[in-house]
């Protein structure tokens, strides 16, 4: 690997020629945000030049192959940060790039659409994070096990085929997240997190698509508006919850729902976990970036009092269910709540 820093501009591609010549397997390039971006030779990687490289990251700098680069079959990691390029360019680099297994693309706001060929059978993680132009992901990588995607301004369609291979989902949601925003289906993902900024617009039920789900993290937004409080349920209370489709997840062993407070979709959307995963060790909600931290004269007005209340009696025995975050409605040297457990069904 070659590094240099506070290099000018004017002596980058002397020093590229150089380190390419060398046979360098990792290149790492990040210039100066603040300057004009570099615009990276493309005439170096002609001809065997670059087919030693492992792994290729860049940062704020044009990068704009109009043919087919022959130079990256040994390349296995791509990282392109804050680039100029577009898929269409884009285009011309993943399909002679047969060996690669990471592709993270973040801030490359020319990306309209992007396209990812069936050749890449060794292709395993896609991370695409705030490429704001970004429409559509079409996947024909047969072997992805990771994805992680981050949309800020708009929803993003994604067309993974069958997924067959995935295992791992993340989705980080600046704006308001949907269900229908989760992509195909996915039989055999095991672990699934969902974090939106600004708030989940509807509670996903999670669907028998996601048949051998493991583990489940959910975070809803830290500002919850203020809520009245009656009898230690908060309004809405679920005394007749909706019914949600009937499925057993029987590879479910922990979910964790971050930011949790006793509204009636997140009551209703506990209860369901707790109901159809027959093979759950423990379900944990987050209070700790609520607003159940201030001091309350009312005991009944803590969360955890609501959430113990609501759920005394419904934890099947086989399980537990703890509660993360502080409250100064519960007296610290009550056994009972201590580790925020606040029913252990094994017990």
């Amino acid at each position: 690997m070659y590094g240099c820093y506070y290099i000018e501009s004017c002596h980058l591609d002397s020093w590229l020629h150089l380190a390419l010549t060398l046979g360098i397997e990792e290149l790492i390039l990040a210039t100066n945000s603040m300057v004009p971006k570099y615009n990276f030779p493309l005439s170096l990687l002609s001809g065997k030049s670059g087919n030693s490289i492992r792994y290729l990251r860049l940062s704020f700098c044009i990068f704009r192959p109009t043919v087919r680069l022959g130079c990256f079959k040994s390349l296995k990691k791509l990282h392109l940060y804050c680039v100029g390029i577009s898929g269409d360019e884009l285009g011309y680099l993943l399909p002679v790039s047969v060996a690669l297994e990471q592709l993270e693309l973040a801030y490359c706001n020319e990306i309209i659409c992007l396209k990812i060929p069936h050749v890449l059978q060794r292709l395993s993680c896609l991370d695409v994070a705030a490429c704001h132009n970004l429409q559509m992901i079409k996947s024909e990588a047969p072997n992805l096990s990771s994805l992680c995607f981050e949309w800020f301004h708009h929803h993003v369609h994604t067309s993974l085929g069958e997924a067959l291979h995935v295992k791992k989902l993340q989705m980080l949601c600046f704006r308001d997240f949907y269900y229908v925003q989760l992509p195909t289906i996915m039989p055999n993902l095991e672990a699934l997190t969902i974090d939106s900024i600004c708030q989940i617009a509807s509670i996903p039920s999670v669907h028998s698509k996601f048949c051998s789900l493991k583990y489940l993290n959910i975070c809803v937004p830290g500002e919850v508006p203020e809520v009245r409080v009656k009898y230690g349920l908060f309004s809405g209370d679920p005394s007749h919850p909706r019914q949600m489709p009937e499925h057993r997840y029987v590879k479910l062993k922990r979910a964790k729902i971050i930011g949790f407070y006793p509204a009636k979709s997140l009551l209703e959307l506990a209860s369901h976990v707790l109901e159809t995963a027959t093979s759950l060790e423990c379900l944990t909600l987050d209070t700790t970036y609520c607003s159940c931290g201030r001091r309350h004269s009312d005991p009944a007005k803590c969360y955890l009092v609501a959430i113990k209340r609501y759920f005394e009696g419904k934890v099947p025995s086989t399980a537990r269910l703890d509660v993360e975050g502080p409250c100064s409605g519960v007296r610290p040297n009550d056994r009972r709540w201590q580790g925020f457990t606040v029913f252990d069904g094994r017990s």
